[in-house]
């Protein structure tokens, strides 16, 4: 009985070192750095811009003319949360305000733009 318990208790720590309990972001990126962040709000939505203009939500990526419909779905079915927007760093300004925009006119009023912070 006990090498049994020796097995079990070996697969257990094996599980624990190697899984990983976080989901990862469908789009690889480099965030934005910041001196001072806010904490992330739990529950909320994350959509990931990657420098070419992909998004990715949840596990889909999908091309901007797509995403206020996208956007509208996730609010009929998340209303008052909010939408957490993770940008690459070399994204340009100017396509996040525009992206910014797309999920205004889709209803979402609550958005927290992610970055990483600096040390």
């Amino acid at each position: 009985m006990l090498p049994l318990i020796n097995v079990v208790f070996l697969l257990m720590v094996f599980f624990m070192l190697v899984g990983s309990l976080s989901v990862r972001d469908v789009l690889e990126i480099e965030p934005a750095r910041a001196r001072q962040l806010a904490p992330a709000d739990a529950g909320s939505g994350t959509l990931v811009i990657a420098a070419d203009g992909r998004l990715g939500w949840g596990r889909r990526i999908f091309a901007l003319d797509q995403l206020k419909a996208q956007a509208a779905a996730w609010q009929a079915r998340h209303a008052g949360q909010t939408l957490e927007v993770k940008a690459d760093a070399a994204l340009e300004a100017r396509a996040v305000v525009d992206i910014l925009g797309v999920l205004r006119d889709a209803g979402i009023v609550q958005v927290k733009l992610l970055a990483a912070n600096v040390r």
